[in-house]
């Protein structure tokens, strides 16, 4: 709280927003940290460039569709090695395909 209050005074003397320091409570961190990805991270749509938006959206597409093929072939195989497994049992079921 010291440390809050030594800091807070510092920036307000200095003209500065107290709450641009590191020593504050949760509930102003938060709304800092917010306005900062607002501001800095976070950046408005409007202002991109068409041709940018629309090779990433392409990029994007395209990741997702062979993650979808991905998980196809996977499926696939999957199923492939049940069957495998399921007919192996069956044959040992039959007694000229049973082991000794």
């Amino acid at each position: 709280k010291v440390e809050h209050a030594y800091k807070s005074r510092l920036m307000e003397l200095k003209g500065k927003n107290p709450k641009d320091i590191s020593a504050v409570n949760a509930k102003d961190y938060g709304e800092r940290f917010v306005n900062f990805m607002q501001s800095e991270v976070i950046e408005d749509p409007s202002k991109l460039d068409p041709a940018l938006c629309a090779a990433a959206e392409t990029e994007r597409e395209a990741r997702e569709a062979a993650a979808a093929r991905e998980n196809l072939a996977r499926e696939s195989s999957e199923r492939g090695s049940e069957r495998v497994g399921s007919e192996a049992g069956e044959a040992a079921d039959l007694p000229f395909m049973a082991e000794s």
